[in-house]
């Protein structure tokens, strides 16, 4: 049973402000894959004309006309499909302009790198006079803030919204597990973080056994995920895991992490900004120190799964379904201490 849409209230607030504003509007909405922004963008779009066409790697002819054969189905009108811009700028001028989301639009721009400085020109010379709404979303992070959002950008200055979509805070969260109670809601947010998309693996379970036995069943993309999620957005996977994981058995300080995970202690910031932009780790510092950096999971999903799934995944691959549900249950309270331990500063908004 797929859930409702949950909460998120604050994030559909703020796009619904960014679509209200007159004339043309550009919007940017980004952020790790399965963090939930198609669903976001979907409850948005309810009861609005509007085109969504979510791109792929594709040569850029093949993309333009794509894009226009969705736009001409959607609205039941004649849309160019030689060119991206020129099919905007005919959506714009249609007499009731919709809303347009191009996702995953870093796709587009590795086809023609050309695009964000003509989309540029076109939104100077013909889209700027239109009432038409453009959202451009990905999950491509780097890609948003660095050639869309940086000072250099092209489209830097032009948008008229922007928006970086971020795992859910716990109390948030339960939404996905109305049946527990607040301390196995606590374990919940445990094994599966802010993350909608894992929160619906397990969704509306009835107990925290439930919940751990839809974990470690056998067909469960949880069982794999955290490694599926580095290989589809890093060139180096191996060291980034290997690198959660020294972490998830306590190397918390940079240069012991590096090490333990058999990386260049003097090239692991450069690991470690990576994993920050996912969403995954993060740094931190005691109060008044401006030394002592220490590492930690944003994410509690990865620390759970370099702390428990990856130990306990043999045991499913044997047939051992249910022991490793038992034994999951048994570790879990410790692996709980160890996620909001830190509650007072990276937690404390769940509160609020």
């Amino acid at each position: 049973m797929e859930p409702p849409f949950i909460d998120r209230r604050r994030e559909l607030e703020a796009l619904r402000s960014a679509l209200e504003r007159p004339g043309f509007r550009l919007v940017l909405v980004y952020g790790r894959r399965r963090v939930g922004k198609t669903r976001l963008l979907r409850e948005l779009l309810r009861g609005r004309l509007h085109v969504y066409y979510t791109a792929a790697q594709l040569p850029y002819h093949e993309l333009a006309a794509e894009f226009a054969e969705t736009a001409s189905r959607m609205l039941d009108t004649y849309v160019p499909g030689r060119d991206v811009v020129e099919a905007l700028e005919r959506l714009a001028a249609l007499p009731e302009p919709p809303v347009v989301v191009l996702d995953e639009f870093q796709y587009m721009v590795e086809a023609d790198p050309s695009l964000p400085s003509r989309l540029l020109r076109s939104i100077d010379q013909r889209l700027q006079g239109s009432r038409l709404a453009l959202i451009l979303s990905g999950s491509a992070v780097s890609f948003f803030e660095r050639e869309l959002t940086g000072y250099r950008a092209p489209l830097h200055g032009r948008r008229t919204g922007q928006l970086r979509v971020r795992p859910m805070r716990m109390l948030d969260a339960w939404g996905f597990q109305p049946r527990l109670g607040p301390v196995d809601a606590l374990r919940a947010y445990t094994v599966l973080g802010g993350t909608p998309a894992y929160q619906a693996e397990a969704y509306n379970s009835p107990s925290l056994r439930m919940l751990l036995s839809r974990v470690y069943n056998p067909a469960s993309r949880l069982l794999w995920e955290a490694e599926s999620v580095l290989h589809q957005e890093l060139r180096e996977p191996s060291s980034y895991s290997r690198l959660l994981a020294a972490v998830a058995q306590g190397y918390t300080e940079p240069g012991r992490a590096a090490q333990h995970a058999g990386l260049d202690p003097r090239s692991v910031h450069r690991y470690v900004d990576v994993l920050e932009e996912l969403d995954i780790l993060e740094r931190t510092r005691p109060l008044g120190r401006r030394r002592g950096t220490r590492l930690r999971f944003r994410d509690p999903y990865f620390m759970y799964y370099y702390t428990s799934i990856v130990r306990l995944r043999s045991l499913v691959e044997d047939g051992l379904w249910s022991e490793a549900v038992e034994e999951a249950l048994q570790r879990l309270d410790t692996v709980a201490a160890r996620v909001f331990e830190d509650w007072p500063s990276s937690h404390l908004d769940v509160l609020q």
